[in-house]
């Protein structure tokens, strides 16, 4: 059981952490396991999303080749000058 130093948090806080059975200034059970698997679920996530970078990135540098800009056509030259110089 961990105690919260007094003063640190208001007094529903302190009620909050405690709930349901532990001491008031104390944190419980329930608290720490959901505060630990919040941390193991994001730890988690950000995982597999570097794993998942990393494959992506090293797929498309392997064998995919890079395709090339479209060009765009030119302008015929003539009668639309005149509307270019408004």
């Amino acid at each position: 059981m961990f105690w919260i130093p007094k003063g640190w948090v208001p007094y529903y806080a302190e009620w909050l952490l405690s709930f349901p059975r532990a001491p008031l200034g104390s944190i419980s059970v329930q608290a720490w396991f959901l505060a630990c698997a919040a941390i193991i679920l994001l730890i988690s996530d950000a995982l597999v999303a570097i794993v998942a970078l990393a494959m992506q990135s090293s797929v498309g540098a392997a064998g995919q080749r890079k395709e090339e800009p479209i060009k765009a056509p030119r302008e015929k030259a003539g009668a639309d000058d005149s509307k270019k110089e408004l």
